[in-house]
């Protein structure tokens, strides 16, 4: 029978493999070994990690325990506090809407610079003209 690409060579890749590709050959199943237990020393271990955890576990606890407490008092100052500066400022805007606007001092220098003026008058009477003026008058002078 002739070959149907007689004259053409063929490409040694396309030939079949002498052997199967390993992926499709049968493997053998892996053999199951039984779990031992765990040997003495082990096992102390795992207890004595156990026996940490607990521990652990309940100091974690006592600690949140405490933590609460503290939080719910410095929330119940807070509170408090709060309370007070809502106080505060009530009180500044009561005051605010109550008080006069500002006071002026001007009734204060006219009623000073009349009295320096009838100190200065009693000294130039009393006093004679030769001497400066008594203490008032140098103190009150216009300079």
């Amino acid at each position: 029978m002739p070959a149907f690409n007689q004259g053409i060579p063929m490409a040694s890749h396309w030939a079949m493999p002498p052997m199967a590709h390993p992926m499709y050959m049968p493997q053998a199943a892996p053999q199951q070994t039984l779990p031992q237990g765990p040997s003495k020393e082990d096992a102390e271990t795992i207890q004595a990690l156990e026996r940490k955890v607990e521990s652990l576990q309940k100091r974690l606890a006592a600690s949140e325990a405490r933590a609460t407490k503290e939080v719910e008092a410095i929330e119940a100052r807070l509170a408090q506090f709060d309370g007070l500066a809502r106080e505060v400022e009530v009180l500044r805007m009561a005051s605010n809407e109550e008080s006069e606007p500002n006071y002026s001092t001007a009734p204060v220098e006219r009623a000073v610079m009349r009295l320096s003026e009838r100190l200065q008058r009693i000294e130039e009477a009393i006093l004679p003209p030769e001497s400066g003026g008594g203490f008032f008058s140098r103190l009150f002078r216009s300079r």
